[in-house]
């Protein structure tokens, strides 16, 4: 496939799940992984393999948006994102 047969989507996705709920979920989650040889031969799951949990800061619960289950995507408040992921904080 090339760079000509990609087509993004007309509207934003809205991520409507945390990737994890608590750092010891992050450490049951990721922690113990082993991917394949050939994913990794690929470059994939370079963000999530060898994570140091010392440097991992989940934001605190206060700072997170709530959105209602009957939500539509064009009812999520996307102002103010951060400007890095969990595990680079």
């Amino acid at each position: 496939m090339s760079d000509d047969d990609l087509r993004l989507y007309p509207t934003p996705f809205v991520h409507r799940h945390y990737i994890c709920l608590s750092l010891d979920h992050c450490k049951q989650k990721y922690g113990t992984r082993i991917f394949a040889p050939a994913d990794l031969d690929k470059g994939w799951h370079g963000n999530r393999r060898n994570i140091s949990f010392d440097n991992v800061r989940l934001p605190d619960t206060k700072s997170l948006k709530r959105l209602p289950p009957e939500a539509t995507p064009d009812q999520f408040d996307s102002s103010g994102p951060w400007p890095r992921h969990f595990r680079e904080r």
